[in-house]
């Protein structure tokens, strides 16, 4: 697991508990969800980055 994802889980976990908490579950849904795109978008793109990187060698 690389460290954008640990770092993921750990805010979750911790917003998670924090939602137990206090009021306010919407507010850290949406948190989540923004974070879990974040994290879904880097990981595309380096993906991105990676497959590309390989055809540009080829290509040399």
């Amino acid at each position: 697991m690389n460290k954008l994802m640990q770092q993921y889980l750990i805010l979750r976990t911790w917003i998670q508990d924090k939602h137990e908490d206090e009021t306010g579950a919407e507010t850290i849904e949406i948190i989540l969800g923004v974070l879990a795109a974040v994290v879904l978008a880097a990981l595309v793109w380096a993906g991105i980055n990676t497959f590309a990187t390989n055809k540009v060698g080829e290509l040399g």
